[in-house]
């Protein structure tokens, strides 16, 4: 008789390049006891006759086109395992990450989810030199550390079943940052453990969807936490201040990506909220750039040349 799998991996696609790569890192895991389901989000391409290739290693699901949250909710859906892991379809397993969460899991009885560290790399899996992210690795209640920086991947999680019962699933309203409005609500409800290795490898591509629009992107990353502070008002006045000067950083980058692109209206916008949120030194520098002429505010060594010349 054959046993259930105790594990559902759950890999969203949708015209991806690299799926086989990504089915490939399961298929050699050290521990087996998984199911692998592939959800086909409208794909055009080839990926039907991808995933055909496996035959009865993996379940294929096809669906119109939905976006990563709906694909993803229809994989946990269909699933049989009390764990769901995580594997976006550009992103690579190594041989050990199952095991290694898995054990996690044996020796904590108390947490809801297992996150890991990974590698950043490139299009053809070598390493990036000049992008990296020192991962906290807390374990626990893991929720503020979060909110401050913004740590976890969903390539990298394990997830018991049950939390979705209780937290709900992916919101299919959010066309990007899904994963990090479904984290808050994780880890606002459940304790974590973690593996302090590095388990996965993280593509990181011009083409990947959480890198095309700096201005969606951002807008989400503000959304969000300003929806999660709404939502959670005595957690928000027992870490007002800390808060605050977090939401004023993320106004902050955003202001300063639109100045970087010379729309100094807007930049002057997300500036000003974040000095209502948390009055900063770099704030108030930046909001003078604003009103210097795109020329003039290039490098300081350029203005200083050009005031030279007028001397002499």
């Amino acid at each position: 008789m054959l046993k259930s799998p105790l594990v559902s991996v759950i890999i969203p696609t949708f015209n991806c390049p690299f799926l086989s790569g990504a089915i490939n890192s399961v298929l050699t895991q050290t521990y087996d006891n998984f199911e692998i389901i592939i959800i086909d989000d409208g794909s055009t391409d080839s990926t039907r006759d991808t995933v055909e290739n496996y035959h009865s290693k993996v379940k294929y699901i096809f669906q119109e086109n939905e976006g990563v949250s709906s694909a993803r909710n229809t994989g946990i859906r269909a699933s049989v395992g009390d764990y769901i892991a995580f594997l976006d379809a550009d992103d690579v397993w190594l041989p050990t990450k199952l095991e290694d969460q898995f054990t996690i899991f044996n020796r904590k009885h108390d947490i809801g989810f297992v996150y890991c560290d990974n590698y950043f790399v490139n299009e053809r899996l070598h390493p990036i030199s000049n992008y990296s992210r020192k991962s906290p690795l807390l374990e626990g209640d893991i929720l503020m550390s979060f909110l401050l920086d913004y740590f976890l991947i969903t390539s990298g999680l394990m997830v018991k079943k049950e939390c979705f019962s209780s937290i709900g699933y992916f919101n299919k309203d959010y066309v990007v940052d899904e994963d990090f409005e479904f984290f808050v609500r994780l880890a606002r409800h459940y304790r974590a453990g973690v593996v302090k290795k590095k388990l996965f490898l993280r593509r990181i591509f011009k083409k990947s969807l959480s890198r095309q629009d700096f201005q969606r992107n951002s807008t989400y990353d503000i959304q969000i936490f300003e929806e999660f502070i709404s939502n959670n008002k005595i957690f928000y006045r027992n870490n007002k201040k800390i808060l605050n000067r977090r939401l004023a950083d993320l106004y902050f980058i955003f202001g300063y990506r639109y100045l970087m692109r010379n729309k100094n209206f807007l930049a002057l916008i997300k500036f000003i909220h974040a000095l209502k949120y948390y009055p900063q030194i770099k704030v108030i520098k930046n909001i003078f750039f604003c009103f210097i002429p795109n020329a003039y505010r290039k490098t300081p060594k350029k203005i200083i040349n050009k005031t030279n010349k007028k001397q002499k």
